[in-house]
């Protein structure tokens, strides 16, 4: 009896085992046919003429205007601004966003010839796993039709080179698929690592991490040309065997745009208040306590300043909401359009930048390009040693200090708002260091390192 009580057991238990194993399947199908199609022998071939190509150009990315600037769209954004007013004709295939989704009013490619091609907006939750880690993340459902997209792009349109912007990786790998199947060269711009990423896109398992990271592997090798936002410098934190890559890689770091900063003026010297600004996402408590101490710490020590004193924030963090014991008045503009958080930097006589520790040097994170352009001086709370750290003390356009140093960031500010109540500043940004990280120039050098890459390929 008993034994018959086991066998009962040990075939439920198979049932079971068989039934996961069946919806693992189809929930990870997609997973392991992409993972064994990029893993495939892939020889390039060369199907230019000698070494003139066509102006034609394939971009692919899930996220784009009229998507909000915060799933990443700006640099895409700029890059085909510019290099449409090449002189380069230019399809964009991506997707709609859904009812829902924050959108902003107005994109600077409706001034553009680029054609765009849009797909919906294909993202996938498994329906058994719950909220399973997925490789490369949950847009992987969009390769397909993206690939059947680009097929039919590349047959009418004919391009000399498809580029893809990462994240979602899934762009990269689509983008990978229609290079070889149709022998053309392929541009990979990184404005994150893929594997060794650190916030937001980071796969937990360890075996799926790994498989991840044969993707990688892949894709890098196919790449003709590899684009990444971080300084060359960086390049083994950025890639698993960074220098293995490095004779491939190019550093395109993020900028501003010159043309965003027209007819904006500056705060007033007779203003009523003293503005400290802080635009852009706050990561977690840490960057809170961060950017609120110094100002804190200075009205404890000189509470009659407080009456001139006001924060201006504009985001979608819930931190000063949640916060009853801030002393100084908030102005809270919630999520603004990117040409209002520019002009509330401008309106503002310091601006506050500040990541949390866990942060990797070499990140760029926010709106740092954008506030080095704003004329108006930065108190950046963040490692010293970090690239927006040096990218400050290069330009010349603030002060850095460790979030431990609470009583000397006071003391800048403090010493900025005397100079502001008697009508003085000693601000003088390096305007030339400054000028190199314009989009237009960035973009330029982007385009030069493509035509040179298609130019290459074999």
């Amino acid at each position: 009896m008993k034994k018959q009580k086991n066998i009962k057991k040990l075939y439920w238990k198979f049932l079971e085992a068989k039934t996961n194993l069946v919806n693992l399947f189809n929930d990870h199908y997609d997973q392991v046919r992409v993972f064994f199609i990029l893993l495939a022998r892939s020889n390039k071939h060369r199907d230019l003429e000698g070494n003139q190509f066509a102006k034609k150009m394939l971009f692919i990315s899930f996220y784009s205007p009229p998507y909000a600037s915060y799933f990443g769209t700006q640099r895409l954004t700029k890059f085909l601004k510019y290099w449409n007013r090449k002189g380069w004709d230019i399809t964009l295939l991506t997707t709609a966003p859904k009812p829902g989704t924050p959108q902003d009013t107005s994109s600077e490619l409706e001034e553009t010839n680029v054609h765009i091609v849009r797909t919906l907006a294909t993202s996938f939750k498994s329906i058994f796993l719950g909220n399973k880690e997925f490789i490369p993340d949950n847009y992987i459902h969009w390769i397909r039709p993206a690939v059947s997209a680009a097929d039919q792009i590349i047959q009418s349109e004919k391009p000399s080179v498809i580029v893809a912007t990462v994240p979602p990786y899934s762009n990269a790998i689509a983008a990978k698929i229609s290079a070889h199947k149709h022998g053309l060269p392929l541009v990979i711009d990184f404005r994150d690592p893929w594997t060794c990423i650190d916030v937001v896109w980071v796969i937990r398992n360890k075996f799926l991490r790994y498989l991840n990271g044969l993707i990688e592997k892949s894709v890098l090798n196919f790449s003709q040309l590899v684009i990444i936002a971080d300084e060359l410098e960086y390049l083994s934190s950025f890639f698993p065997n960074g220098d293995r890559w490095k004779h491939k890689v190019k550093s395109i770091t993020n900028g501003y745009d010159e043309e965003d900063f027209s007819n904006i003026l500056l705060a007033h010297d007779c203003d009523d208040y003293f503005k400290i600004s802080y635009i852009g996402g706050i990561y977690d408590e840490e960057t809170f306590i961060n950017i609120t101490a110094p100002i804190r710490e200075w009205v404890n020590q000189h509470p009659d300043d407080l009456s001139s004193l006001k924060l201006v924030y504009a985001g979608n963090s819930k931190f000063f909401d949640n916060d009853s014991s801030i002393p100084f008045k908030i102005e809270n503009y919630g999520t603004v359009s990117h040409d209002e958080a520019i002009k509330l930097r401008f309106e503002s006589h310091v601006q506050l930048f500040a990541q949390p520790s866990h942060f990797k040097p070499h990140v760029y994170s926010g709106k740092i390009f954008e506030m080095i352009r704003t004329p108006v001086p930065i108190l950046a709370i963040t490692n010293p040693l970090s690239s927006p750290a040096k990218l400050i003390k290069t330009t010349n356009t603030g002060v850095v200090f460790a979030p431990e140093d609470v009583h000397e960031a006071a003391f800048f500010l403090k010493t900025t708002f005397e100079k502001w109540k008697a009508g003085k500043s000693d601000y003088s940004p390096d305007k030339d260091k400054i000028t190199a990280f314009s989009r237009k120039n960035l973009a330029h050098q982007a385009l030069v390192h493509i035509e040179q890459s298609i130019q290459e390929y074999k």
